[in-house]
């Protein structure tokens, strides 16, 4: 069977991920998001973590390990966006994400590869669980029925995490102003 290579280019997984709470979630959460897989595609993920919509992003981590077994690691290329909003006082999702290659982080030949990417512009940010969000990590490929070209896949020792706290209610924030409004009538 002859396979067309925009077909494969095309297709993607969609994975979900999540974590069920009995009762309300915690007052903080850390969630082990996946990374996508080494190849010909990019990965799609939806969270399902509804429970946790509008939480706030209070650290964040992205650690990516790489084994390139054939071909360049120059030639990797890896993103991923984030499922979360940097400015929520918007209507549209503002995003987040890692754009880079091999190349730029001096990366090349075979073997293992690791970056620690400064992900601190997720700080502050707000999660949202139904956005469905992508990543993908690529090489050079040969053509189908030819050489491989580049080829490896990620270790498990890579990381992509997200910290979370409830946002601040507008209850909450009424618990500060109801003792000023106490004292107000007081005086009266």
């Amino acid at each position: 069977m002859k396979m067309n290579p925009k077909l494969l280019v095309a297709s993607f997984t969609l994975l979900f991920t999540g974590t069920a709470f009995a009762g309300s979630p915690p007052d903080e959460v850390v969630l082990d998001l996946p990374f996508p897989t080494f190849g010909f595609f990019e990965t799609f993920f939806a969270s399902g973590n509804t429970e946790l919509d509008g939480y706030t992003v209070t650290d964040a981590e992205l650690f990516l390990e790489v084994e390139i077994l054939t071909g360049n690691a120059a030639n990797v290329q890896f993103f991923m966006l984030f499922p979360i909003d940097t400015d929520p006082s918007t209507e549209v999702i503002d995003d987040f994400g890692v754009f880079t290659t091999g190349e730029l982080l001096g990366w090349s030949g075979t073997g293992t590869f690791s970056e620690t990417f400064d992900v601190s512009g997720a700080i502050g940010a707000g999660f949202v669980a139904d956005v469905i969000y992508v990543g993908g990590i690529f090489g050079e490929f040969g053509s189908i029925g030819g050489p491989p070209g580049d080829t490896g896949f990620v270790t498990d020792n890579s990381v992509f995490q997200l910290t979370l706290v409830p946002c601040p209610s507008s209850a909450a924030m009424m618990g500060l102003v109801a003792p000023f409004i106490l004292r107000r009538r007081r005086r009266k």
